[in-house]
């Protein structure tokens, strides 16, 4: 690793083959890092505290093959507690620090084993987004169509999608998602993205078994719609 340092910039390389892919910030200034090539979480003290580069990173591996990939913050707005989510797009782990303090190093995420909670498939956890009440919703790009919801405590619990034709369940793999916070800060107005990347083309049409394309669904409360469901298990 090698750190340059001016009175105009600060710059500093990441470690050497670990491929990282995004990144984010918690509330002071530590970076956290996905790094698919090195299957582990990065965090990075804030740049502007940091002394002693190798004092300044800490390395947080997920679990055998893992290949990390997304990662976001979500903040409780009622509690002020904040977290930092992230995934695992080859596997079935999602993971959570809890970074309300700012410390550096931050304690040890906790690791949630998706094949653990009842998924009989390899969910293949894509992109995720923080919400308002310090939960994250994140996408399962695999056949199955759906989004999972995941709190700090490590429950999951799945969001079915109704298709246009009116299906309780959409065939499409979504790999991406986004989140607009409204006027009800409870709700939220949600983009998803299907992509035909990792999906071969059906033998009989030339077309991809999972179709590039987007998807809005707007005003919904998915904290809501989460304990209804918990409930009335």
């Amino acid at each position: 690793m090698a750190q340059d340092m001016d009175a105009s910039a600060y710059g500093m390389d990441v470690m050497d083959c670990a491929a990282p892919h995004t990144l984010t910030l918690d509330k002071k200034g530590n970076i956290y890092i996905t790094f698919k090539g090195a299957g582990s979480i990065g965090v990075l003290q804030n740049p502007a505290n940091c002394v002693n580069l190798d004092g300044c990173w800490k390395s947080f591996p997920i679990a055998a093959g893992a290949k990390p990939f997304y990662i976001d913050i979500a903040t409780d707005d009622t509690t002020g507690h904040q977290y930092i989510y992230f995934n695992d797009v080859a596997d079935s782990h999602v993971g959570v620090f809890d970074v309300t303090h700012g410390h550096f190093p931050p304690a040890p995420p906790r690791i949630i084993n998706l094949l653990k909670h009842g998924f009989n498939f390899n969910p293949r956890a894509g992109g995720l987004v923080g919400l308002w009440n310090g939960a994250a919703l994140f996408t399962a790009y695999s056949e199955k169509g759906l989004l999972m919801y995941v709190d700090p405590a490590g429950d999951v619990e799945p969001v079915f999608l109704a298709n246009p034709s009116g299906m309780t369940t959409d065939p499409l793999a979504y790999l991406h998602i986004c989140a607009t916070h409204l006027a009800d800060m409870s709700k939220q107005d949600i983009t998803v993205l299907s992509s035909s990347n990792d999906f071969p083309f059906m033998e009989t049409e030339q077309s991809p078994y999972n179709p590039d394309g987007m998807r809005q669904i707007r005003d919904i409360d998915l904290p809501k719609i989460v304990s209804a469901k918990c409930s009335s298990a």
